[in-house]
């Protein structure tokens, strides 16, 4: 069954050295709010409003740019995507190139998917040169991997601990995320995706609508969302309105841009219930959660 229901998605691409991606992203065209902009950088605000840049997308020779198209979103839309934009970071395998999403959950642990961690999705408990790099407002320092606690091949999540800068810095400094283990989902509900697509550094999106799919729920516990997103955004964290996280985006439908597109998302609940189990010997870990 799982093998039916992977061949059905579209895992969100890590971009690799070489790799070419003609129409990497995921647009529902009934559903998007905001598309991908950038929440670091200049505030440059007209009419109430802030101009954003996006990413620019060329069909005819299939680059990408992060010096895309500028469009508006509202103040209080802006200021609460660069709040929250804190504790989501750029992350990378190390020795693949690649390019990822993580964010911080509490004491020096970071949530990401295990396909980031690992392209190949081999590893489930090794560091490696597993990092992430933190934002322009933190000083771009990178930060380590100390020891992986927990892998899940099946539903592509990790929780990892990091280590210290050896200048000192240390992510507890950044606020947790507040993780949301019980979530509703309807076709009004707004979603706000946070990553790093492309390797461009940390950008936000918006959607309307969430819901649960026998395809996905309860077998295999996703649900999907309409929050546009490119390759690169996989492990980043997904808000509803009340900024808890409901959830890791994971992957995006075969179909990738029209008004049938959608993206896929690992619930909270999941990663919840499955960590209190897999870390009931490990509660000082587990503690450090914030949910």
């Amino acid at each position: 069954m799982l093998s039916i229901i992977m061949n059905n998605l579209l895992a969100l691409a890590l971009l690799f050295s070489g790799a070419v991606y003609s129409q990497v992203k995921s647009i529902n065209t009934k559903k998007v709010e905001y598309h991908q902009f950038k929440t670091f950088g200049k505030k440059k605000i007209r009419d109430g409003k802030v101009v954003v840049s996006g990413i620019r997308y060329s069909t005819s020779d299939q680059e990408y740019s992060d010096s895309g198209r500028r469009f508006k979103v509202p103040l209080a839309v802006f200021e609460r995507a660069r709040t929250l934009s804190q504790s989501v970071f750029r992350a990378s395998p190390g020795d693949t190139g690649g390019h990822g999403t993580a964010f911080y959950v509490g004491g020096n642990l970071i949530l990401t998917n295990q396909h980031v961690l690992s392209p190949k999705r081999t590893n489930t408990t090794k560091c490696k040169s597993f990092s992430i790099r933190l934002n322009s407002n933190q000083k771009s320092k990178t930060l380590y991997c100390k020891e992986v606690h927990y892998c899940n091949k099946n539903f592509d999540f990790c929780l990892i601990e990091l280590k210290d800068h050896k200048r000192g810095y240390s992510i507890t400094k950044e606020t947790p995320l507040k993780l949301k283990k019980n979530s509703l989902y309807s076709p009004f509900m707004r979603t706000m995706v946070i990553g790093n697509p492309m390797g461009f550094g940390i950008h936000a999106s918006t959607g309307i609508g969430t819901d649960l799919d026998n395809i996905y729920s309860p077998l295999m516990g996703r649900f999907r969302f309409y929050a546009p997103l490119f390759g690169g955004n996989s492990g980043g964290p997904i808000f509803n309105d009340q900024n808890d996280v409901i959830g890791i985006a994971t992957a995006q439908s075969a179909e990738l841009v029209s008004d049938k597109s959608y993206n896929v998302g690992l619930p909270m609940e999941t990663v919840l219930n499955l960590l209190e189990v897999k870390l009931k010997n490990k509660p000082l870990i587990l503690n450090q959660l914030n949910y």
